[in-house]
């Protein structure tokens, strides 16, 4: 099997939203719509995610299939250097074959460990336990900066309650 995550949203305006981002998309428009849930690539997800890594005070939980962005990774280590605990899931080629970045991961006192059974797709940070984001993208500098993705940032208490509960049995 694989994991990765399903997200359902009923809310009318958010759906309506979403909409609106596809239709634009479809009609090869720029992509232009506020919503505070969700964040578009490549306009501004870099800098959001940056700013929620460079934020956490308690806990940085991941799943990326793998790692391959340099500032990304250094906001971590400086999250880590912060006392943040930091751990991570990644695909099992990830954790057999870059040993390098596994390695200056553990050198960071962050622990990574691979998924436990079957193949990884989910791409999503747990950060405080206050904030869910997830999205489509790999954890590379192109995806970040030239692919359009819609990712999409909870704050509601019940699912990252069951993506933390998902983490914590793989990890």
């Amino acid at each position: 099997y694989n994991r990765d995550f399903l997200v359902r949203f009923t809310q009318l305006d958010f759906v309506a939203t979403l909409k609106q981002l596809f239709l634009q998309d479809y009609g090869h428009e720029k992509l232009w719509v506020y919503h505070e849930n969700l964040i578009l690539s490549p306009d501004y997800s870099r800098l959001k995610m940056t700013r929620l890594l460079e934020n956490a005070t308690d806990t940085i939980d991941f799943y990326f299939p793998y790692i391959a962005d340099d500032d990304f990774t250094q906001a971590m280590f400086d999250a880590s250097a912060r006392w943040v605990e930091v751990q991570g899931i990644v695909e099992k080629d990830t954790y057999n074959e870059d040993t390098e970045i596994i390695e200056e991961f553990s050198n960071n006192n962050i622990d990574i460990y691979p998924i436990n059974s079957g193949k990884l797709h989910a791409k999503a940070l747990l950060i405080d336990d206050r904030y869910l984001y997830i999205w489509s993208i790999n954890f590379s500098r192109y995806s970040f900066d030239a692919n359009i993705v819609i990712e999409v940032i909870f704050a509601d208490k019940d699912i990252i309650t069951k993506v933390q509960q998902v983490f914590n049995s793989d990890f």
